[in-house]
């Protein structure tokens, strides 16, 4: 979807919470499906933030893997994607929808 809120602490915060809750007991293989129309400069700063979280539980016990899902013709995202990719030390898949 859009990753616009007007109010992103209250909306990044929640998920923030799950998580590092998750974290503490993650499952020993995971995928984070990122499905997003449009993102804004806030929305990105929190989605870097929290993907930093989740690279943490990443290790020779357990694997997280982030498939990056956008729209077949959206340049932008796609791009945001690759610039995630670059910069995220997970396991990152580009698939076009």
């Amino acid at each position: 979807g859009k990753a616009i809120a007007h109010e992103p602490f209250k909306v990044y915060k929640r998920l923030e919470r799950e998580i590092i809750e998750y974290c503490f007991d993650p499952h020993l293989i995971s995928t984070v499906n990122i499905r997003l129309i449009n993102l804004s400069s806030s929305a990105s700063k929190w989605l870097y933030h929290l993907l930093k979280e989740i690279e943490k539980v990443n290790s020779d016990k357990t694997l997280v893997t982030v498939n990056w899902i956008y729209e077949e013709n959206n340049d932008v995202m796609f791009e945001t994607g690759e610039d995630f990719q670059q910069i995220i030390n997970l396991p990152f898949n580009l698939i076009a929808a």
